[in-house]
């Protein structure tokens, strides 16, 4: 961890042009968030079936999550340029405070999932609004790869020690106590963000009127591809091999498999990052597509311990390899547009609209055929969609900057 922390506060481009005071909040802030969450994320869909919710209701409480994210970016997106990124991801921590609140205690107060769907897109929205505008604006084109594969590093460690240590303690003492602690975490990670002042100059409003929309219909395409299957693998797979796969240790075994694959993606981060920065971020797209398209459709097949963690770790592998171009294509592309704002609301929503329509389809399957067969199928569907990554026309990743 230290090696990790050493190497983005050392590196020569990374975090340019910003002080020290404002890259320790954000690396500190975000690892402390990070943590908070793996150690609930990938358990959620898993706590809500033990409560008794079946199969489609958990589906359409994702299918909610998204539609109310689509409205909360745009009016992150607002908040954003009015007063600035760190602000509306303090907005933000507090919400999540509110999330977590409902989830502790939804079996004492039996709120309707709605609700839990709609405080946690309002911090989720708000949250990855102001990161996502703040990341873009402190970025340096020439470097954005090994500025990506540090800060995913970084969060990746969280990552990977959050879901073993939520699982063994959910497996012991229960959810309830994952949950508090989590709290806590995201109460510390709080702290950070108030140490300085807002490191962006606002102007009060967002604007989309020049924005290139019809240029970014093949990018948006394509994370939305890359996108469905991320949102599988974090929300969908744990949920089937917790009702299909393992029998016992439900929340021990989910978390140890998810965090042998996060050491993976880490191991596999600082590499793609170079890959990136010496612009070969196409072919690295292109290859890590075709990986992941095989993957997704052999999850339709897998019904072992051993299997579960292979095709993770080769997933992860994968997704890291598709995912770190785009974000880098992303992340050049603010740089170059009118309104950074406007074009990070653009794409967060035109992705979350389709994971919507994604987890609709997901419903109305459970609702109609037998339900392993429906996960199957799914898997396969996501397969198919998979190769649309191709689409993505990102010049960052093509050309010399």
């Amino acid at each position: 961890m230290l090696e990790v922390v050493h190497t983005i506060t050392h590196s020569k481009r990374f975090w340019y042009n910003v002080k020290m005071s404002e890259l320790g909040e954000l690396y500190i802030s975000m690892t402390l968030k990070t943590f908070a969450f793996s150690m609930i994320g990938v358990f959620v869909p898993i706590y809500f079936y033990q409560l008794g919710f079946n199969l489609q209701t958990i589906a359409l409480y994702f299918f909610m999550y998204f539609i109310f994210r689509t409205p909360f970016n745009y009016l992150a997106g607002e908040l954003t340029a009015r007063y600035g990124p760190k602000h509306v991801m303090s907005y933000a921590y507090v919400l999540t405070l509110v999330y977590l609140g409902m989830l502790l205690t939804i079996e004492y107060f039996d709120w309707p999932l709605w609700a839990v769907a709609l405080s946690a897109a309002i911090s989720v929205s708000f949250f990855f609004i102001g990161y996502h505008v703040d990341f873009s604006r402190i970025q340096v084109s020439k470097a954005v790869g090994s500025e990506l594969s540090h800060i995913y590093l970084l969060q990746k460690v969280a990552s990977a020690i959050g879901p073993l240590l939520g699982g063994l303690l959910a497996m012991i003492f229960g959810m309830h106590v994952v949950i508090g602690v989590s709290i806590v975490f995201i109460l510390l990670a709080i702290l950070p963000l108030m140490m300085t002042r807002e490191p962006m100059r606002v102007r009060g409003n967002m604007s989309f009127k020049e924005l290139p929309i019809r240029k970014e219909f093949r990018n948006i395409v394509a994370f939305g591809a890359v996108g469905i299957g991320r949102q599988m693998a974090l929300s969908l797979w744990p949920l089937y091999i917790a009702v299909f796969i393992f029998s016992e240790n439900i929340y021990g075994m989910v978390g140890f498999v998810t965090s042998i694959s996060v050491v993976a993606s880490i191991l596999m981060a600082k590499m793609i990052g170079s890959l990136i920065d010496n612009h070969k971020g196409t072919a690295l797209v292109q290859y890590s597509t075709i990986f992941l398209t095989v993957i997704h459709s052999l999850r339709a097949m897998v019904g072992t311990l051993a299997g579960v963690v292979g095709l993770n770790i080769v997933s992860e592998f994968s997704e890291t390899g598709v995912l770190l171009p785009l974000m880098k294509g992303m992340y050049a592309r603010a740089d170059n547009v009118k309104d950074r704002i406007a074009y990070v609301v653009l794409m967060e929503t035109s992705i979350v609209a389709i994971r919507a329509v994604f987890w609709l389809f997901v419903a109305t399957l459970l609702a109609n055929i037998d339900q392993q067969l429906a996960f199957k199928s799914t898997f396969i569907l996501v397969a198919l969609i998979t190769p649309l990554t191709f689409v993505q026309n990102f010049g960052a990743l093509r050309r010399r900057s």
